[in-house]
């Protein structure tokens, strides 16, 4: 019966060192091997105790996907009490494949299986496992339970090899775990669970990108901040990447950009930026990683913000700059991989995207946010002749709050119809929209007319206007018309031509009655 006992004992911490890497604790039922358990090289004699129930022969396995609690929640021990309250992830696949070399109805496999699985959970290492049967994959459903039914008795390797691209995407996947089946009730070493429940570590992994653009048209620079959440493990890596439109481009001075993290010492030597014209990634390094990691042990809201300059350099074909930001919080992403929609974009979060990929995922995407532009058309044409158009009228642009500050679109701050008496302006930010957020503070565009077409006055007033959602891709179109000078009718002024033509006509007139008087005379004679 000695021997019985350590068997028994054996048995129990094989099932505790299975899941001793899930992300909880095992002090509810932790059971010491016997003596001589770290030096057993073969087969442990004896059989499994009459006390201890025959093994069962089917057992079901539940993986719960919720997010992260902080702080951490109770420790796990295989059983559904310690379910945690934090949000279920829908949509994430997981898979579940039997470790063949292991025989669980015997001491051997029980003793070697429980060594494989403290090992392989402890550093990950596939080599250990040996051979997998091909094994059934499972999506969480709206509860974040994946279920696997009618297990027989083994060692399983448990694998998150797919997330759904929202919300679930954001989620630093578990670390792929190795668990006996079954396992014994903690809560009755004298019976085995006839369902086991596993918590595996769900850090949810953000990025969010704001945006500064108030009143900025074509040619400006907007800022772009990007905040992103740092997971416990980062496994060496942590990426931030910025993929900026091609209508904006990044401005590359020392002042133009900075990285910093609340709570962390960060100097330039931390990490290393790559700028290219359209495009800004921050890698952190060794020692970077380093400082995060420390703060973050203690600091569950830790944040690196990233902010950014750019400026509007082209007016696109539908008026929008987009822009989204990239998240590799750790190994288990691939920061050139930027094929995830955007998070403010939500898809079908039942549908797994990346299966049998759970080491090289592709980046974490932020919300989109948008600068929205858009145009106006002058047309300048003469009073009452609509078909007369006017060139060489020009103008100026202002918000009507603020005459005294010129707008400058592109390059130009004064706007020159041409020989179709026509000037588009490209490049205007919409009055309803700015900051990425819709506005309704009454701003308003004036259009002044500085130079009037030779001939005709000049407008003696502003014209007020705003721009809309239809004027991205369609122009609003202002007419102006101009009125002749005097209406049209030149009036005479002292000194000049009409005097001459006057006193011209005058003499005239008294010659002609010169001539009339000496005509006259000669009738008399």
């Amino acid at each position: 019966m000695k021997t019985n006992k350590k068997l028994h004992q054996l048995c129990a911490a094989a099932a505790v060192l299975s899941i001793g890497a899930l992300g909880f604790s095992t002090s509810a039922m932790a059971v010491e091997p016997g003596p001589d358990a770290s030096t057993t090289k073969g087969a442990v004699e004896g059989t499994i105790p009459a006390t201890l129930p025959a093994l069962n022969q089917s057992t079901n396995l539940r993986v719960h996907k919720h997010e992260q609690p902080t702080p951490a929640g109770a420790a796990g021990d295989g059983t559904e009490k310690n379910a945690p309250t934090t949000k279920a992830i829908a949509g994430v696949t997981f898979k579940v494949q039997k470790l063949t070399a292991f025989d669980l109805t015997t001491n051997e496999g029980w003793v070697n299986g429980s060594k494989v699985a403290e090992k392989f959970n402890e550093n990950h290492d596939t080599s250990l496992l040996g051979a997998l049967d091909t094994g059934s994959s499972e999506l969480t459903n709206a509860d974040g339970v994946a279920s696997f039914d009618a297990l027989t008795p083994g060692y399983y390797l448990v694998s998150e090899v797919g997330t759904s691209k929202s919300p679930a995407g954001s989620l630093v996947p578990a670390k792929p775990f190795v668990v006996a089946l079954p396992l014994t009730n903690p809560d009755d070493t004298t019976k085995w669970l006839d369902t086991v429940h596993v918590y595996p570590k769900n850090e949810v992994i953000k990025i969010e990108k704001g945006l500064a653009d108030n009143k900025v048209q074509l040619g400006g620079d907007v800022t772009y901040t990007l905040t992103s959440s740092v997971p416990l493990n980062m496994n060496g890596k942590y990426v931030v990447v910025d993929k900026l439109s091609e209508s904006a481009k990044l401005k590359e001075g020392a002042e133009d950009i900075t990285v910093t993290a609340a709570g962390v010492d960060l100097t330039s030597a931390d990490y290393t930026l790559t700028k290219e014209a359209h495009k800004l990634v921050v890698t952190f390094n060794e020692s970077g990683l380093k400082k995060l990691a420390a703060e973050r042990a203690t600091n569950a809201d830790l944040k690196v913000v990233v902010t950014l300059k750019a400026t509007l350099e082209s007016f696109p074909a539908d008026g929008n700059i987009d822009n989204v930001a990239y998240l590799a919080p750790s190994a288990d992403f691939n920061e050139e991989d930027l094929s995830r929609l955007p998070s403010s974009e939500q898809p079908d979060p039942t549908k797994p995207y990346d299966d049998n990929n759970a080491g090289n995922k592709p980046a974490v995407p932020s919300n989109k946010v948008t600068t929205k532009l858009g145009q106006v058309k002058v047309i300048k044409f003469e009073a009452g002749a609509e078909g007369t158009k006017l060139n060489d009228a020009v103008f100026k642009l202002n918000y009507c709050d603020d005459l005294n500050t010129n707008l400058t679109v592109g390059t130009a701050n004064t706007f020159t119809t041409g020989e179709n008496g026509e000037v588009t302006i490209q490049g205007l930010q919409l009055t309803n929209f700015a900051n990425n957020a819709a506005v309704n503070d009454g701003r308003e565009f004036c259009l002044t007319e500085t130079k009037a077409p030779a001939g005709y006055e000049l407008l003696p007033e502003a014209i007020r206007f705003t721009l809309k959602d239809a004027n991205q891709t369609a122009p609003l179109e202002i007419k102006v018309p101009n009125t002749k000078k005097n209406g049209g009718f030149n009036l005479p002024l002292t000194g000049a031509n009409g005097l001459i033509t006057l006193g011209v006509a005058g003499a005239a007139l008294a010659g002609g009655g010169a001539l009339l008087i000496v005509a006259r005379r000669r009738n008399n004679h």
